[in-house]
């Protein structure tokens, strides 16, 4: 049975993948910083016997917690990486802190670059593996209030379009999945939230990509917009 770890599993849309694959028995890693939260869905995941899971609680941000990531995935001989952490804070530059901006870019961009070289080359050793990355359309289409954002996307973007070059050459595949917005607390307060993407809906195309079996094509990138406006 393949591993799977999913960043930024407590809540939203990781939470969604994890319970998903978990369904069909994956072996999942789940990730977060709320241990809480990762807890319940552990329980989850385990009391039904869909999977095995294993727990990693820590700040991306943190040396020792990707540490601990490559630790648990080489032991697992990990199959999928799912780089679903992200955080977001809007507003016009003058208004943001220095510390604002070295989380957003250390959370969205330097995080899944360091996760994904010490990945890398356990999935080098079986030439095989696959690396979804969930980004935002944020990386592809700018809005005003969201400079800092918007850099640690197009920052993602801007890395796996030319890591998966070297990636296809050891036939690990990558793909950059581009959400419009998610019905998750990412979204708190906003009055058409019933309108927003439904993360349980990502989480079953991202199910049913994996489980494909494409002979003659992949799928590098695809955007996703909310249905309705």
């Amino acid at each position: 049975m393949k591993t799977i770890l999913i960043t930024g599993s407590a809540h939203g849309l990781g939470r969604e993948l994890a319970t998903r694959f978990a369904r069909d028995k994956y072996n999942i890693i789940i990730h977060d910083k709320d241990k809480e939260g990762l807890e319940t869905l552990k329980e989850m995941i385990t009391f039904p016997g869909w999977a095995t899971c294993d727990v990693v609680d820590g700040d991306l941000k943190e040396r020792e917690t990707i540490n601990d990531l490559y630790a648990i995935s080489k032991l697992r001989d990990i199959d999928i990486l799912i780089n679903n952490a992200g955080i977001r804070t809007s507003g016009s530059l003058k208004d943001m802190s220095a510390y604002n901006i070295s989380d957003m870019i250390s959370v969205n961009l330097i995080a899944p670059l360091q996760l994904t070289r010490v990945i890398y080359p356990i999935f080098l050793k079986k030439k095989s593996g696959m690396i979804i990355n969930i980004n935002s359309i944020a990386g592809k289409n700018p809005n005003s209030d969201e400079a800092v954002y918007c850099a640690s996307k197009y920052g993602l973007r801007g890395f796996f379009d030319s890591f998966k070059f070297e990636a296809a050459e050891n036939n690990i595949a990558i793909l950059s999945l581009y959400l419009g917005a998610m019905n998750t607390d990412m979204a708190m307060g906003r009055k058409d939230k019933n309108k927003l993407i439904n993360p349980s809906d990502v989480a079953d195309f991202v199910y049913n990509i994996c489980v494909g079996d494409f002979k003659s094509f992949i799928i590098p990138e695809m955007d996703m917009w909310r249905k309705h406006r």
